[in-house]
């Protein structure tokens, strides 16, 4: 049932990838989960930052798509912050176009940007492309021995329940 594009990327137990929306505008937000929805993606919605902080926290994803404009706390400082302890993709959606924008976006962790209006089959085709690219292949399950826990799926080492502060190559 999954297209041939999705077969090299990382999987739940149960075959099924994770997205997480985090748009402040409900009639976008809504459009793009039942898109992702078609496309067999279990996708979650959080419609402010801390929703959508706390749901990072609670669950893995397997790509996370972050509007900049955010009551609050906007889309940077959510991308910043998530990277403090995060590796899941993240695409930015926003409606700001200019090169600084999308080079701050980058800078802070981003992996992609995507400016509004946009092409929801496009849109697919940037997860697509940024979870084949991103991931790669099939891992393991998670190892835990003498209180570190490596998760190789979400690319991270904790220690005492605490992420550590690694090189790409470490």
């Amino acid at each position: 049932p999954y297209r041939r594009q999705r077969q090299m990327c990382i999987r739940d137990r149960n075959g099924v990838m994770k997205i997480l929306i985090v748009e402040d505008e409900p009639s976008l937000r809504e459009i793009m989960a039942q898109t992702l929805r078609r496309e067999q993606y279990v996708v979650e919605e959080a419609a402010d930052y801390a929703s959508g902080l706390d749901k990072i926290a609670a669950y893995d994803y397997d790509c996370i798509l972050l509007d900049i404009m955010l009551p609050v706390m906007d889309g940077w400082a959510v991308c910043a912050k998530i990277r403090e302890t995060d590796k899941t993709p993240i695409i930015m959606l926003t409606a700001k176009g200019e090169v600084f924008d999308k080079v701050l976006g980058l800078e802070l962790g981003a992996d992609d940007y995507v400016v509004k209006p946009f092409s929801l089959p496009v849109l697919l085709a940037k997860i697509q492309a940024l979870l084949r690219r991103g991931r790669g292949m099939v891992w393991g399950e998670a190892v835990e021995a003498g209180g570190i826990r490596l998760e190789p799926d979400r690319r991270r080492a904790l220690a005492g329940g605490q992420a550590l502060s690694l090189a790409p190559m470490e």
